[in-house]
């Protein structure tokens, strides 16, 4: 499965939950979805949470500016949630955002 694939249907699969992720309703928004998240230009750092080589969930943080400023967002495919794998990628997040480059 594809990123975009396992991106569409993590929204198939908790459409009410998932609406405050964005609207991604078929492969070609799901591929936007996935470009919006993961454009550093735009100042949006998101990273796929995987399982079994597969596209679980995703974790990010969005809006980071030259301030380290950002909104924090995640999601996990209802069928991962509860196996702390939202939980490590959060944490794994952080702690990359929160590093001091200079040290």
């Amino acid at each position: 499965m594809n990123d975009a694939a396992a991106v569409l249907a993590g929204f198939r699969a908790d459409p009410e939950e998932m609406s405050r992720q964005g609207e991604v309703t078929d492969l070609d928004s799901a591929r936007k979805y996935i470009g919006f998240v993961t454009s550093i230009s735009e100042g949006n750092h998101g990273f796929a949470v995987v399982s079994d080589d597969h596209c679980v969930g995703v974790v990010g943080i969005n809006g980071a500016t030259q301030h380290r400023l950002g909104w924090f967002f995640y999601w996990m495919h209802p069928d991962f949630r509860r196996l702390r794998l939202g939980s490590a990628a959060a944490s794994a997040v952080a702690n990359w955002a929160l590093t001091d480059e200079e040290s």
